[in-house]
């Protein structure tokens, strides 16, 4: 459970056995996490105030690159990179329209062996 903790503080955690992190409210404005390829992650959550007023994610960016999903696949950090969250006080619709892959997905490999 530790390992979660320290996740869920930085803003995003595993979902076990696959290859995504769900979004949540990152606990600190600025993190920065040594991968074993020798490169980095840094991870920025703008307008995060100690008063946890903003703690609702207004829109990120991943590599610069719009990230509109409150989700992304580990291949997508695993070279490092900069992972951006600007916080607000009130609650959007940033990352409603597309939820994270289910292993109960029709097209997920597992569940498609299951259906004749």
């Amino acid at each position: 459970m530790s390992s979660w903790f320290i996740f869920n503080s930085l803003g995003f955690y595993p979902s076990a056995g696959q290859d995504i992190y769900l979004i949540g409210t990152p606990s600190y404005p600025e993190a920065e996490i040594k991968l074993s390829s020798g490169k980095s992650l840094h991870i920025v959550a703008r307008n995060l105030d100690s008063e946890h007023i903003n703690r609702y994610i207004q829109s990120a960016t991943l590599n610069g690159a719009p990230l509109t999903n409150a989700w992304f696949r580990h291949r997508q950090i695993e070279q490092g990179g900069t992972l951006v969250f600007i916080m607000g006080s009130a609650p959007t619709n940033w990352g409603k329209s597309v939820p994270p892959p289910s292993m109960s997905d029709a097209v997920s490999p597992l569940c498609a062996a299951t259906n004749p």
